[in-house]
């Protein structure tokens, strides 16, 4: 016959091998919570990329910007000449965003993190007011009130619609650098 004693000190050892566990699992989970919260607040601010030249005389550039109540904006501004010169429209996507895995690399200096984002909604606005007639004539997005250089929300069944296709993304953030990596490719942003 067996003695349950016996038992005892190999149960008391494995027992304390799992508290150990158990406070190494939530030790690990503060540290990567620290840093999904340290990659967010250093994602705060305006990001720009530089401007492209399209064809037919007309170029953009983007902007991410992001909060700290975990909120980002996408803006895209058109401009109908070349060099970002004449704003002629802007588009913004407002999404939430959240980071759900952030490393950093001492060496590289650099700060990654997997980014998750949620759509909430898209506006659009015009600043020639000599346009803002024809768009109103056109209905320009459902809409026949524009006004220059005011906000109008795009609903997703409108012609003016850019459907963002990612709802996640790699970024990088490296000095002043982001560099953003979602399934249309890598794009880069500098901070100001």
């Amino acid at each position: 016959m067996i003695k349950l004693s016996a038992f005892l000190p190999v149960f008391v050892v494995l027992n304390g091998c799992a508290l150990a566990l158990d406070k190494a699992n939530d030790e690990k989970k503060k540290e990567e919570k620290a840093d999904r919260k340290e990659f967010a607040s250093k994602l705060v601010g305006d990001w720009t990329s530089v401007c492209e030249n399209g064809g037919s005389d007309k170029s953009s550039d983007s902007t991410y910007s992001f909060d700290d109540a975990g909120q980002m904006t996408i803006s895209v501004n058109n401009y109908a000449a070349r060099d970002c010169d004449q704003l002629e429209n802007k588009i913004q996507a407002v999404t939430d965003f959240d980071v759900e895995v952030a490393t950093e690399d001492e060496d590289k200096g650099e700060f990654k993190g997997n980014v998750k984002f949620k759509f909430i909604r898209e506006e659009m606005l015009f600043t020639s007011s000599l346009h803002i007639t024809a768009l109103n004539l056109a209905k320009k997005c459902g809409y026949d009130d524009w006004e220059a250089d005011k906000f109008k929300e795009i609903e997703s069944g409108s012609d003016c619609f850019v459907k963002i296709d990612d709802d996640a993304g790699t970024l990088t953030i490296k000095k002043n650098e982001l560099k953003v990596l979602t399934t249309s490719g890598t794009k880069k942003y500098w901070q100001k």
